[in-house]
């Protein structure tokens, strides 16, 4: 930090991404080392004066995102107090202190543990795409500040690069799926069974015939729901008509009125309320089971029934067609009903001369 330069002693250091040269005008290293040390904390209370802080700018941005995006609003609250409390530990302030050394320490952090296992025992590494999930929301939060005219420095989020997330998702089979509703409809025959496990097999039928993301199902209240459609409010606050078929009109024919919700939940946004039904289902299908996946089962049903994916994709409100191709899953079956197309066609001579070249 400090070093000789001619008579004089110099202190170099960095503070908000600016570097800072200065003369301490002593040769004493002792007096060298106390006047350093006054001019650094000078120069950083000064930096985080003139900065952002990330606690003051946080609070802007969960009130923007509680409007624009309700969907998503509690999990960012949560995964924002994660981030500032790290940010409290590293003694940063400004959101410009950060730096691409910074993001990396703080997904490690992140990977390290499940902070929401209270039991140690149990506590295991946050996945893959959870550490993407944070720094997505960081990364967008830096740009929002940006747009706000708050913030002028360069992402270091741009400079880190995401987890691979794993491979591609398993869908699951019909029979898998029935199998899955024959749990769901067991576990609500259980006479000290919870609210969401009474609900659930409604919960999935509803998805397997709407398409609807698990924040769309569990938040879907009546006045949402029309005669031939249901209104439905996506990510980023989009709004979108979802039409009702025969077997979903079903479904919210015998579902009773006793909320403003379609399904009565306590606790429907908490992190926790599908984990312990999910689970069983899991454990008794022998695969890993959660409710999204249902969502890409009706995307691969009406693929496969020769809906266009286009019509697909407004109605699972994907912003991008691509998405929607991630989400329609081809089947062994179809697999060899393609295949068996191929046989008895005769090739031409052209072809044949072709292959045997």
């Amino acid at each position: 930090m400090i070093k000789k330069h001619g008579r004089y002693y110099w202190v170099d250091f960095w503070v908000a991404k600016h570097r800072v040269r200065r003369s301490l005008h002593t040769d004493e290293h002792r007096l060298a080392l106390e006047r350093a040390r006054d001019i650094v904390a000078d120069a950083r209370d000064k930096a985080r004066r003139k900065g952002l802080p990330f606690r003051t700018f946080s609070a802007q941005y969960l009130e923007w995102a509680r409007q624009n995006k309700p969907a998503s609003w509690r999990t960012e609250k949560y995964r924002v107090g994660i981030i500032q409390s790290w940010l409290d530990g590293q003694g940063i302030i400004n959101l410009e202190e950060l730096t691409p050394y910074h993001i990396e320490q703080l997904r490690l952090a992140i990977r390290a543990k499940d902070r929401r296992v209270k039991n140690e025992k149990k506590r295991r590494e946050s996945s893959k795409a959870t550490c993407n999930r944070y720094l997505a929301l960081l990364r967008t939060m830096w740009n929002r500040a940006a747009d706000w005219g708050l913030l002028t420095a360069p992402n270091p989020i741009s400079k880190v690069r995401l987890y691979r997330e794993g491979e591609k998702v398993r869908p699951l089979t019909e029979a898998e799926i029935l199998k899955a509703l024959e749990v769901a409809d067991e576990m609500a025959q259980v006479k000290k069974a919870t609210p969401m496990q009474r609900q659930l097999g409604d919960i999935m039928r509803l998805v397997l015939n709407t398409g609807l993301r698990r924040s769309e199902v569990l938040g879907l209240r009546w006045a949402d729901v029309g005669d031939d459609a249901l209104t439905v409010r996506g990510k980023g606050g989009k709004i979108r008509a979802v039409p009702l078929n025969s077997e979903a009109r079903a479904i919210l024919a015998r579902r009773p009125k006793m909320s403003s919700y379609v399904f009565d939940i306590p606790n429907r946004s908490g992190f926790g309320v599908l984990r312990r039904t999910t689970e069983t289902i899991s454990r008794r299908l022998g695969v890993r089971f959660h409710l999204h996946l249902l969502r890409h089962a009706a995307a691969s049903r009406m693929l496969a029934a020769g809906v266009d994916v286009v019509t697909i994709s407004d109605i699972l409100g994907h912003g991008s067609r691509m998405v929607t191709l991630l989400y329609s899953h081809s089947t062994p079956e179809r697999m060899r009903a393609a295949v068996d197309t191929l046989s008895g066609h005769r090739q031409t001579d052209n072809l044949s001369q072709v292959v045997e070249e």
